[in-house]
């Protein structure tokens, strides 16, 4: 959905001298309309469109039979949920992150393949990489974990200063670790 608000400057004369708090007002009036429909480009804003990705991201999966919508039935409000039609995706994506932080580990996050470093920052940023790592021994467990720390302890200003980064990603990595 695309909301188009065309913005004008209008002041009544008022005898009390608030025509400028009205038009502050109606600016904040629309920033939030745009913000909560998702059509902002405020970077800083980028907390209150995770919902709308969210959402819209659901939404496209149940519609492309990748998810199912239940309703999940808890203590004091019922809750929609999106579970996986089809398991054996999930398990290979397991295990991609698992052998990418334990038997493809490399100590560079440069040398690592962009898509596999972004899946581990949204892994982390969604904080279900223990989920992932569940299913390891303790020493793989330790080694993993380790090896995700160590990767998001990382200057992302001056990883992404290095010849032949992409400075948009690591930004967007930096945005990510620190929510």
């Amino acid at each position: 959905m695309a909301v188009i608000i065309a913005s004008t400057r209008f002041a009544y004369p008022r005898r009390d001298g608030q025509a400028e708090l009205a038009w502050v007002r109606h600016e904040a009036e629309l920033e939030s309309v745009c913000v909560r429909v998702g059509e902002t480009w405020n970077p800083l804003k980028i907390g209150y469109q995770m919902r709308n990705v969210r959402e819209r991201l659901a939404k496209s999966l149940v519609d492309k039979s990748v998810c199912t919508t239940d309703k999940q039935n808890f203590v004091v409000f019922n809750m929609t949920t999106h579970p996986l039609s089809d398991d054996s995706a999930k398990k290979r994506l397991v295990q991609r992150v698992q052998e990418s932080v334990l038997s493809r580990w490399a100590n560079d996050p440069h040398r690592m393949d962009a898509r596999v470093l972004s899946l581990l920052y949204l892994a982390s940023a969604s904080d279900v990489l223990e989920n992932a790592f569940a299913p390891l021994t303790d020493e793989e467990y330790e080694l993993a974990t380790r090896h995700v720390r160590d990767l998001l302890g990382v200057d992302y200003d001056k990883e992404s200063q290095r010849e032949g980064t992409n400075e948009l990603l690591w930004a967007v990595y930096s945005v990510m670790s620190q929510q």
